[in-house]
């Protein structure tokens, strides 16, 4: 909510930033999405933050172009085929989209296979984007020295159907002997 209490999605913007908004070429966009193999452009999203915050590593199940505004922001990005070894919570947990690794100080005792996880890193600079394939990992951290302002732009739908598959997979499975687990 806003200082007034009203719902943020209906909190006035400031001129500039509404010009600013105002000017995307969606039409553009709504291309890019469709090379990209994405069924539309379904959120827009903006986030303004501060000097060293940060995303902890997570993925999304749509696809998502991430544009820097302001500010700098550093990403670390790891594949679909890294997650066994960036410990994912389990499906059906609230944070079932994010790892238990901490990827600035990773726990290598607790998380051993994160040692072996094969990533890149991208810094996003005012005026560059990034696209991030669905299900792709990425932790995200602001640069120090001020505020940052991104837009991210989610296509396709809500639901997978991979990511569906998946769940419905390990909920039909047979419990983890708590053995296994501590190992």
């Amino acid at each position: 909510l806003d200082a007034a209490g009203d719902p943020l999605e209906r909190a006035p913007l400031g001129t500039a930033l509404e010009r600013e908004l105002r000017a995307i070429d969606f039409r553009w966009l709504r291309g890019v999405c469709e090379a990209a193999g994405c069924e539309g452009l379904s959120e827009v999203n903006l986030w303004a933050g501060m000097s060293g915050g940060c995303t902890p590593l997570h993925h999304d199940t749509m696809q998502n172009f991430l544009c820097q505004v302001a500010g700098t922001k550093r990403l670390l990005l790891f594949a679909p085929s890294q997650t066994a070894r960036l410990y994912p919570y389990p499906a059906g947990h609230p944070m079932s989209a994010f790892a238990m690794a901490d990827v600035e100080a990773p726990d290598t005792r607790r998380f051993p296979a994160f040692a072996r996880a094969a990533g890149l890193e991208a810094t996003l600079q005012p005026g560059e984007g990034l696209f991030l394939p669905s299900h792709y990992w990425h932790y995200v951290r602001q640069a120090e020295g001020g505020e940052t302002i991104s837009l991210n732009f989610w296509a396709g739908a809500r639901k997978s159907e991979r990511a569906d598959a998946m769940l419905r997979a390990e909920r039909a499975a047979p419990p983890c002997p708590p053995a296994a687990v501590a190992a």
